[in-house]
């Protein structure tokens, strides 16, 4: 194939359909062994091309993958193992994919596009080594599957299977064939699991009292873990927390909010504390229409706070993408401190790293340090402590740069090891290797593992960007930045 777009055809098999039909077996594991090869290739070094498939990946290939009950076993630098339950699944989710990397490339024509290659294997008669063994036969754009695999697929008539040309491709059984799909605009195109149509939320700032006197320093916490909860599901946008601050005002006109930040959905509310108990009342609008999905009132001990903010963010989860499951949601909870002091002392400093003024900022670093005292094990806290020592060192503050830049790099690898799936301190300590001490390629592996822990995370997409400066490309460095922002690239919808 010359490209995907061109090689979407209806190819009329020959009289073999029934006998297919009548030999197809029960479902059984598939692996997809899947290869992405940039093809426009003119000054587009290794490590940009890097940066392209983990775009790609995220906001396309692993939300596609995870739609069709897809276990990803293994991540190379340009591929991936896939396991799925059964090769229906398989090569519909590959059909998808290829439909949707051809609408990819045509809408970003000035940066490099991307090809897929796949090929699938049984897991049980043929393995890992049958899928890598096809794939690395496969033309670009193009899907191979193995003989055990056409069989469970059986007739269909949305898909064509050709053999190819002996010698071509060869797996433990000996042949191959060709997978060819209905050109998009078909009467009959292959049915989509995984709507493109992502729901777009933003979690606006909450007003917040202490025993009854104003006071919202403790709500930034409650904001920032449910957007990092939310910012976990492949299946929805999710606006940064940063760029809804400027909506703290309780009159603001919610639709004009959506239309401001392109997204339809607003989570809104109140938060107050009154001795060792608080109350929560968010709600759930429509911007488009300015309803009130829902509006409840929880109201539990301090202790609870944190099962408190995950039912909520499940419930706005079930609400936007009612198709996820129980354990799917609970996958993404975040882990808790033991300590609430230790909370607490890292709300304030958020609080304190939020304001405009140097000696509120500089305070926020005791305040860390000391919930770090409390509780040594508390992530966050290590990874907010990190966050300073970059903007400290960013902003110019710094008197002692390079003890600081070794504590940066201390500060962020500790919180790593503590929580390798928060994709905030990956992100920091790709952000890191890249700026103070240019090791991109550990740069990348951070992001690479910072968008597949959370596919929305406003931290990784920001801090890529200057990664991508870095190494030349501008283009993508831009759409990087932006992301956070805006709706991922959709495929067509049938």
């Amino acid at each position: 194939m010359t490209g995907a777009a061109a090689r979407w055809h209806r190819l009329n098999g020959s009289g073999s359909s029934a006998n297919r039909t009548a030999e197809a077996g029960a479902a059984r594991a598939v692996v997809m062994a899947l290869r992405a090869a940039p093809t426009r290739e003119i000054e587009y070094g290794e490590l940009r091309k890097r940066l392209r498939w983990m775009e790609v990946r995220a906001k396309l290939v692993d939300p596609q993958i995870a739609g069709y009950g897809g276990q990803i076993l293994r991540r190379t630098s340009d591929g991936l193992l896939v396991e799925f339950r059964n090769a229906v699944d398989a090569v519909r989710c590959a059909i998808e994919l290829q439909r949707d990397i051809v609408a990819v490339n045509a809408a970003d024509s000035d940066r490099a596009a991307s090809d897929l290659r796949m090929g699938f294997a049984e897991s049980e008669t043929e393995g890992e080594a049958g899928g890598f063994a096809l794939q690395e036969r496969t033309e670009q754009g193009g899907i191979t599957v193995a003989p055990a695999v056409r069989d469970q697929i059986g007739a269909t008539p949305d898909v064509a299977l050709e053999p190819l040309e002996r010698g071509q491709a060869s797996t433990a059984t000996g042949g191959a064939f060709r997978l060819v799909a209905r050109p998009l605009g078909s009467e009959a195109p292959v049915g989509r699991r995984v709507p493109h149509g992502h729901a777009s939320v933003a979690v606006l700032p909450f007003a917040g009292t202490i025993d009854g006197h104003p006071d919202d320093y403790f709500t930034s916490g409650i904001v920032e873990n449910i957007v990092g909860l939310l910012a976990r599901m492949s299946d929805l946008v999710v606006v940064s927390r940063e760029a809804t601050l400027m909506f703290r005002d309780a009159d603001i006109d919610l639709r004009a909010v959506g239309r401001q930040l392109a997204v339809r959905y607003v989570v809104t509310g109140t938060a107050a504390r009154n001795g060792n108990r608080i109350r929560l009342m968010p709600r759930l609008v429509d911007t488009e229409t300015n309803t009130v999905l829902w509006n409840v009132r929880y109201e539990v001990p301090l202790s609870e706070q944190f099962d408190l903010q995950d039912r909520i963010s499940r419930r706005i989860v079930r609400a936007l993408v009612p198709s996820l499951g129980l354990a799917e949601l609970r996958r993404v909870e975040t882990k808790r401190p033991e300590s609430l002091d230790a909370y607490d002392l890292v709300l304030k400093a958020m609080h304190c790293m939020q304001r405009l003024d140097r000696a509120d900022f500089a305070s926020a670093r005791e305040l860390l340090e000391s919930a770090i005292e409390k509780d040594p094990g508390y992530a966050a806290a290590h990874t907010l402590l990190a966050r300073w020592y970059m903007l400290n060192l960013g902003q110019g503050y710094s008197v002692r740069e390079q003890v600081e830049k070794n504590a940066f790099l201390k500060t962020v690898s500790r919180a790593v090891e503590l929580n390798p799936a928060d994709a905030h301190a990956l992100a920091l300590l790709g952000h890191c290797k890249s700026w103070l001490f240019r090791d991109y390629d550990e740069a990348l592996d951070c992001f690479e593992r910072a968008f597949a822990a959370s596919p929305n995370s406003a931290f990784a997409w920001g801090w890529s960007s200057p990664t991508c400066s870095y190494l030349g490309d501008g283009a993508t460095a831009a759409a990087h930045a932006e992301t956070p922002r805006r709706p991922p690239p959709s495929g067509p919808t049938p």
